[in-house]
């Protein structure tokens, strides 16, 4: 059974892999940005000016010396295919390079940004240097509205375990990888069913629920959405951070943007046929003689809202209605708290910039018209939109856990004010003091959010 997303940007949406375009892969003129194809521009180079392969050699090296002599910042070395050009002194050349920009790059962007030289955060494309927005983001942004869902109705007993678990991650190490693993467990509690295993230590069977083949989120998959032409559909942006105290900080670099009110098209997929299938099974599903699946029943129903018997009586069309319904409201309760508060942050930060409101009203007019639901998806969504951040909040489902999670942000310095002078000093993490800054797109003195997107599932 499959429904249909309808995706459509609200404010900048930034996707990427963590690839950087430097300036020398790039050119702006007459209002656009045009990312090189390398190889198309050194063959044309070549083919007017045969020499200029012998002499690249020569002007990387002076470029490496001077960047390793003085401590200027980067972009003033322009480092950029045009300073190459103008090093061979053929002014035809640079004039005729010019005027094949668009035959000789991947693509561009039109944008009145004075990039200067900067790096550029590349946006996630296709092979053909089309944009999308991946299934797997949306799927992600899915699972996380279920796993906040879950613990906000989650019951006392449920509740004590998840700290629990929360208090055990806290005596690990504070490494990075700790840190990037903290929540594997409390995913594993709320998503993954058990599955019984020999353990040779104790010399008896275990259950364990780490195994991603029994995590309930592969009932349900989303492709990919469809493309849009980077020419039409694409922006660049700078974004600026914004401190409590009203301080307005620029950022390294810029960054390949969706535009907003650009439309995209995917397919949520749910597998009721498997569903029904363990559930008329269940609990006499094994695997080579081990139970699997173990904990079905009661984990399906807090987190989906149906249980087995109702699985195996209902028609496939009533189970799909259900769980449609359950993601839908997920999102919306998730974005709530996320918006509730990003707004209160911004309020805040108003000393120093005026919160677009045309963006701020029309992600509430979504909310109380009800088709559609807003929600956040990359660069810049912010902490609370990608953890469980709004749960510990005064009207969250931990928030009398509020100590717990401020024991978590000074083991991994979440919320530090970064730079070398704050690195050794004594860090009291505060929830109610956090974030201290957030990232906009600002004109003037006007910012919106980046990440914003209006979602419709038919």
């Amino acid at each position: 059974m499959s429904a249909k997303l309808i995706l459509k940007t609200i404010t900048p949406v930034h996707i990427g892999k963590g690839n950087t375009i430097t300036s020398f892969e790039y050119h702006t003129q007459n209002g656009n940005f045009y990312r090189f194809d390398i190889s198309k521009a050194f063959n044309f180079i070549i083919s007017e000016h045969p020499d200029a392969i012998n002499k690249i050699d020569d002007w990387v090296e002076g470029k490496i010396d001077a960047v390793g002599n003085v401590g200027k910042p980067k972009e003033s070395y322009k480092l950029n295919m045009f300073d190459f050009i103008k090093s061979l002194k053929n002014k035809d050349l640079e004039t005729k390079f010019r005027d094949n920009l668009p035959n000789l790059s991947k693509y561009w962007i039109p944008t009145n940004e004075n990039l200067s030289g900067k790096d550029v955060a590349e946006l996630l494309k296709t092979a053909n240097n089309e944009i999308y927005i991946p299934g797997s983001s949306i799927k992600g942004m899915i699972r996380n509205a279920l796993l906040n869902d879950f613990i906000f109705n989650a019951d006392e007993n449920d509740k004590k375990n998840i700290i629990e678990l929360i208090q055990k991650n806290l005596k690990k190490e504070s490494n990075d990888g700790n840190k990037k693993h903290f929540a594997d467990e409390l995913e594993y509690f709320v998503f993954n069913c058990g599955y019984e295993k020999f353990n040779k230590q104790d010399n008896r069977k275990i259950t364990d629920d780490s195994d991603a083949k029994f995590d309930m989120m592969k009932f349900i998959k989303v492709s990919d959405t469809n493309t849009l032409k980077v020419a039409e559909d694409c922006t660049i942006t700078k974004p600026k951070l914004v401190t409590r105290k009203g301080n307005i900080q620029d950022q390294t670099n810029f960054l390949e943007c969706i535009a907003p009110n650009k439309e995209f098209t995917a397919r949520l997929e749910i597998d009721i046929d498997y569903i029904k299938f363990i559930a008329e099974k269940y609990p006499n599903l094994t695997e080579n003689g081990n139970k699997i699946w173990v904990g079905f029943d009661k984990k399906f129903e807090k987190v989906f809202g149906i249980n087995v018997d109702e699985l195996r009586k209902s028609n496939k069309k009533e189970i799909e209605e259900i769980l449609l319904n359950k993601i839908y409201f997920a999102i919306e309760n998730f974005s709530v708290g996320v918006s509730n508060a990003e707004f209160k942050i911004s309020n805040l930060m108003e000393k120093a910039v005026n919160i677009d409101d045309l963006y701020y009203n029309k992600i509430n007019k979504i909310f109380d018209d009800g088709e559609s639901k807003p929600f956040k998806l990359g660069w810049g969504g912010g902490f609370p939109a990608t953890t469980i951040f709004t749960n510990f909040k005064d009207d969250g489902g931990l928030s009398s856990y509020k100590k717990e999670f401020e024991e978590v942000m000074n083991k991994f310095k979440i919320g530090q004010t970064p730079g070398k002078n704050n690195q050794n000093k004594p860090y009291n993490a505060s929830l109610d003091n956090f974030p201290s800054s957030r990232k906009y797109i600002i004109d003037g003195k006007i910012a919106q959010a980046y990440g914003w997107i209006e979602l419709k599932i038919i």
